[in-house]
């Protein structure tokens, strides 16, 4: 759904400190890039409810908890880790370290 989606990006930059720019890059980085997860063939990274919770409260503003903001920024640097050259497995560990998005849902925070 969030793929077919067109005034998300907008609306969740609207909603946060993040800019367009950096909403379109976390967008395309999580929905829509195929990605190398260790098989033979790049994917897409697996649905998960709680991202999708989470992209659904950003975009409306409300409710948006703590972890939403966190998802965002462990993204973002994730991203960055790999656009340096890092695998998607390893950044994602060393953005984990700072920006640890299921920690904080488990939390509840």
């Amino acid at each position: 759904l969030v793929r077919s989606m067109k005034t998300d990006v907008a609306g969740i930059a609207q909603n946060t400190k993040f800019t367009e720019e950096q909403i379109k890059s976390i967008k395309n980085h999580l929905f829509m890039t195929k990605h190398d997860l260790g098989g033979d063939e790049l994917e897409y990274f697996d649905a998960n409810y709680e991202i999708a919770q989470s992209w659904q409260r950003l975009i409306d503003g409300r409710n948006i908890e703590p972890h939403d903001i966190i998802l965002l920024e462990h993204e973002l640097l994730e991203l960055e880790y790999m656009l340096k050259g890092f695998s998607q497995e390893v950044a994602h560990r060393k953005a984990e370290e700072i920006y640890n998005y299921a920690i904080h849902i488990k939390k509840g925070d």
